[in-house]
């Protein structure tokens, strides 16, 4: 009888130790030899850590709502020195979470702009979970990280493989993501313990964040602007008073040159000229300017996918959800789980324009401006496309939280809409001496390894034989026009091959001209609303208008 009561014993132990290791998968830290391993070990340790101690839930949440980039993102050099729990620093945590501090510098090393980030879920849901709403008290914090293809899939809880994320769903408990920080180089760590560090772009510094809303980009152009127009329109429509609050002199120029087709709107708006006033001085307290850019579902294939075929990378929105050929043999194309995941996980695109300049001389130089803009910013979900699920975790019973799954499967799922730039984007002045046409190129900024690239960049400027424009003898600074009117025959061209610098996985959006005899508005057949001009692609769009200039 002792041996059969022994048996049953030891094999309800046996049962119980089964469930157990079935419910709750433990996961395993692998050696460091790449970024994508060492985020896949530091995700699960901070999985662990953020589990059992809410002041490392705090610190995460009081660092991400400063916004040091502008985004929700935690650098980890910043807190990883920070005492937590008594005399134990954030980082001893995940040391004492790894049982190697060995694993934690070769994490380091690979990673130095090793960044946590707290999604912003309210593109979603209005009521979806983000920073400000963050119940720290509550320990059910699940962590994943990006692989390969930009994607997130394997969540850690507790130091535990909580499960994938399922194609077509977007977690909507407190899930944050461990990612490489794409804002941000050069991160250094001193003998002393500091941090120093380089933003790629000043507009990324979130301590900048009163500087650019100065006047010089936030005048009449900007603010007015925004306060009378939808935020969420997808509209090229403005009411006539709204533009003239912007530059009263577009709504006149469109009026007086609405029935001739070789009219040129920036001769009046400019240089003053009309059939009236042979000649007229170049106005220096205006510039044309960039002030807002819409980005396409069609333009997912090019944002989204890293390795998209390039023999397929004109395939458009309704291409990803229709098609189920995966690709070519050797590179699938972007899932409907891919779009939405890195939506969810990317947080703010950064966008970056990049102009070129003739000086004079047919010598042609640059300078760029970037633009990180966030996912509720550039797109709506539209009404029944996503429904909010509960969700239980597969691997470990206690996991529970909800999700978002995608309801509808075409392109009508998203509707683009028009991001006003808080720092509207100068071109140069229009002196038709040096520049009668801007060359402007687009580009959505990824991860990657930096390098190099040759491009021909085309720049127009004046035939000096033309005698429509001339600089006064008396003044230098003066420059004259005496003509109406502006063509090709008027322009030289000049094609240089120019070396830029990028990212390995950014991608294109639009490269294009700008030129002086592009007009900006159009009377519609209603007298209180015009078209304005737009220029890019079916991926990117973006539109033009001259405003008053301040200078600092």
């Amino acid at each position: 009888m002792k041996k059969i009561y022994f048996f049953i014993l030891a094999l309800m132990l046996c049962l119980s130790c089964s469930k157990e290791h079935f419910d709750s998968v433990e996961a395993s830290y692998i050696p460091v030899v790449d970024t994508e391993s060492a985020m896949s070990n530091f995700s699960i340790a901070l999985s662990k850590v953020l589990f059992n101690s809410q002041e490392s839930r705090q610190l995460i949440k009081r660092e991400a709502q400063k916004r040091f980039d502008n985004d929700y993102d935690v650098l980890y050099a910043f807190v990883k020195n920070v005492k937590v729990c008594g005399e134990k620093t954030f980082r001893d945590l995940l040391i004492d979470a790894m049982g190697s501090e060995k694993l934690l510098l070769d994490i380091e090393h690979y990673v130095p702009a090793l960044s946590i980030y707290v999604p912003d879920l309210t593109w979603i849901d209005e009521s979806g979970f983000n920073v400000d709403v963050w119940n720290t008290k509550n320990n059910m914090v699940a962590i994943t990280y990006k692989e390969g293809r930009g994607v997130c899939k394997k969540l850690y809880a507790n130091g535990y493989f909580a499960g994938l994320i399922d194609d077509g769903t977007v977690p909507g408990g407190v899930v944050l993501i461990v990612k490489n920080n794409e804002r941000i180089k050069n991160v250094i760590s001193t003998k002393s313990g500091m941090t120093k560090f380089e933003f790629i772009d000043e507009v990324f510094d979130g301590s900048n964040v009163e500087e650019t809303k100065s006047v010089r980009y936030t005048g009449k152009y900007t603010s007015s602007w925004i306060q009378g127009q939808s935020a969420c329109s997808s509209s090229d429509f403005i009411d006539v008073n709204l533009l003239k609050k912007y530059c009263p002199e577009i709504v006149e120029a469109a009026d007086i040159y609405k029935n001739d087709k070789y009219g040129c709107q920036n001769d009046y708006i400019f240089y003053g000229l009309t059939s009236n006033n042979a000649r007229g001085k170049l106005r220096n307290d205006l510039r044309s300017r960039v002030i807002r850019f819409k980005i396409s579902p069609s333009s997912f294939n090019a944002i989204f996918d890293d390795s998209v075929n390039t023999s397929k990378k004109d395939r458009n929105f309704v291409d990803v959800f229709d098609t189920d050929d995966g690709g070519d043999k050797h590179k699938s194309e972007p899932s409907v789980s891919d779009i939405y995941s890195k939506l969810w996980a990317d947080g703010a695109l950064e966008i970056k324009f990049t102009v070129f300049v003739n000086d004079g001389s047919d010598q042609v130089s640059s300078y760029r401006q970037y633009v990180d803009v966030k996912a509720k910013d550039l797109f709506t979900v539209k009404e029944k496309s996503i429904k909010r699920e509960q969700w239980g975790s597969t691997a470990i019973k206690w996991y529970r939280t909800w999700r978002y799954s995608i309801a509808k499967r075409d392109a009508t799922t998203l509707e683009s809409k028009w991001y006003y730039l808080e720092k509207a984007i100068e071109l140069p002045q229009w002196d038709l001496i040096n520049n009668s046409g801007y060359y402007i190129l687009v580009s959505e900024v990824d991860s990657g390894a930096t390098i190099q690239e040759t491009i021909s960049v085309t720049t127009k400027r004046s035939k000096t034989s033309s005698g429509k424009v001339f600089v006064d003898d008396t003044n230098s600074d003066d420059v004259y026009k005496t003509e109406l009117g502006w063509s090709i025959s008027d322009e030289s061209s000049s094609v240089t091959n120019y070396v830029i610098t990028r990212k390995e996985d950014d991608d294109e959006l639009c490269r294009l001209l700008v030129r002086y005899s592009d007009n900006y508005a159009t009377p519609t057949a209603n007298p209180n609303t015009y078209t304005l001009h737009s220029y890019g692609t079916s991926r990117f769009t973006f539109v033009v208008l001259p405003c008053n200039y301040y200078e600092n």
